[in-house]
């Protein structure tokens, strides 16, 4: 947002970024030279959505008689930005948060709707993560400043709906989401991707999305820092937009955008450092699913944000294992023992890997784990996730991301199993802030990033 509103302003001048609307919250004291927390709400009003467009059923609701009235906060976000080193790390709240919003406990989500102090008062005591300034941007807006950048291009290595957003992604291969198809995307959590055979659900709900948000991100910075300041008349259209669309607190001036803009306009989008918080399900007193806070997993990434710990120069050069979640498996039986696939896919859907299908292959000495191109680190996780010496291999074959079990007798996952294939195991790691916990990796489909040899535009 910072790189969109300053370059509107050097094309189009002060007035339009006057005009953008203020909202007045009381905030901690920023220092342009010291790192900033910056509060990034996606709102989901109604209010300025067009009923006309083809997604309007998507937005108000199929029908549309039953719009919720108001707003709430879809998507919340904390950048962190520090002048000083150039860094940019974010943290994603998921709205299921159970919080103390003041005197009472509640989501994350409905701090918001009691207003933008209450939600700010909220992250502030209930994470200690001081908040200096804030940035809120609508349906209608989000929609805009994709369009106006001529869309963003991701990748998809497999087919994708989502009924409830509107996403439809018929094949795998690069797409250059416009604003419909992004607001799409950036909503998805009730995602389902193809399995080649049927529509297998992703399962990981808003935790997933916050996820694939984060890819979107990055590749939509990626598209705005080749845009330069050269791009006049794309620079007005996005500063318009803003205008129309954009809430930022009363204290963030020209100035401030101009000395951000400056200090960042390098900045490589790559760098830009994710973090999540570890969270476990906890159902309320009145039945309601949520998520709570896993205080101890949380302190590192907390303390980052509370700025009790150093910010992160690099991210760390280490990839993290797969979440067992955002894995689908395949399981064939190459054995004469009738069944033997159905509880092998239960053992491993207990672990959390998602079942694709399940069927019969010809006998293999050993049981072994193929995998398609990109898929390498996926399968050595599930192999390792069983007891005993499991292989793996390549198969050109299989489509790129698919994982296949092919049983040659019972297996049996365990939990310590399970924990040494997905944390790391090498000490000699270097270590930055970035999370570590398993619960802090990829949750869900990882969609937009290609795989290595295939480029998008």
């Amino acid at each position: 947002m910072v790189a969109l509103v300053a370059g509107g302003l050097l094309a189009y001048g002060v007035y339009r970024f006057n005009s953008i609307r203020r909202v007045d919250v009381d905030l901690q004291s920023a220092v342009l030279t010291k790192p900033q927390n910056f509060l990034i709400v996606g709102s989901d009003t109604r209010d300025l959505a067009d009923r006309s467009t083809s997604d309007a059923g998507n937005i108000f609701g199929r029908g549309g008689s039953d719009v919720p009235d108001g707003q709430r906060a879809d998507t919340i976000m904390v950048a962190r930005i520090d002048p000083r080193t150039a860094t940019v790390e974010t943290l994603s709240l998921p709205r299921d948060l159970w919080v103390d919003v003041g005197s009472r406990q509640g989501r994350l989500n409905s701090a918001y709707s009691s207003g933008v102090q209450t939600l700010v008062d909220t992250i502030q005591n209930d994470f200690g993560i001081p908040i200096h300034h804030y940035v809120e941007v609508n349906f209608t807006g989000f929609k805009g400043l994709v369009d106006a950048l001529r869309g963003v291009m991701l990748y998809f290595d497999r087919p994708v709906r989502d009924r409830n957003s509107g996403l439809y992604i018929p094949k795998k291969g690069c797409y250059n989401l416009n604003g419909q198809q992004a607001l799409a995307f950036a909503r998805s959590r009730h995602l389902q991707f193809s399995n080649g055979v049927r529509w297998v659900s992703d399962g990981s709900g808003d935790m997933g999305r916050i996820t694939r948000q984060q890819v979107f991100i990055r590749h939509a910075m990626k598209k705005v820092a080749g845009l330069g300041l050269g791009d006049v008349g794309t620079l007005q259209v996005l500063s318009s937009i803003a205008a129309d669309n954009l809430v930022i607190d009363n204290t963030l001036g020209v100035s401030d955008m101009f000395t951000l803009a400056k200090r960042f306009k390098n900045f490589d989008p790559a760098k830009m450092v994710v973090h999540r918080l570890p969270t476990t399900p906890f159902q309320t007193a009145s039945g309601s699913s949520v998520l709570r806070v896993n205080a101890e997993a949380s302190k590192e990434v907390l303390d980052l944000f509370g700025g009790r710990a150093r910010t992160t120069s690099t991210p760390t050069t280490t990839a993290p294992a797969p979440d067992p979640r955002s894995i689908t498996v395949d399981v064939l039986n190459t054995t004469s023992t009738a069944g033997l696939a159905r509880r092998s896919a239960d053992e491993l859907r207990r672990a959390g890997f998602t079942i694709g299908t399940t069927g019969n292959a010809t006998r293999v000495p050993k049981t072994v784990v193929a995998y398609g191109r990109g898929a390498e680190a996926a399968a050595g996780v599930v192999a390792k996730s069983m007891e005993g010496s499991v292989a793996t291999a390549s198969d050109p074959a299989l489509s790129t991301g698919a994982v296949v079990v092919h049983l040659a007798g019972p297996i049996r996952v365990t939990d310590a199993a399970l924990r040494a294939a997905i944390q790391p195991s090498d000490s000699s790691t270097p270590k930055t802030s970035a999370p570590v916990d398993p619960t802090q990796v990829d949750i869900g489909v990882r969609l937009g990033d290609p795989p290595p040899g295939i480029t998008c535009g």
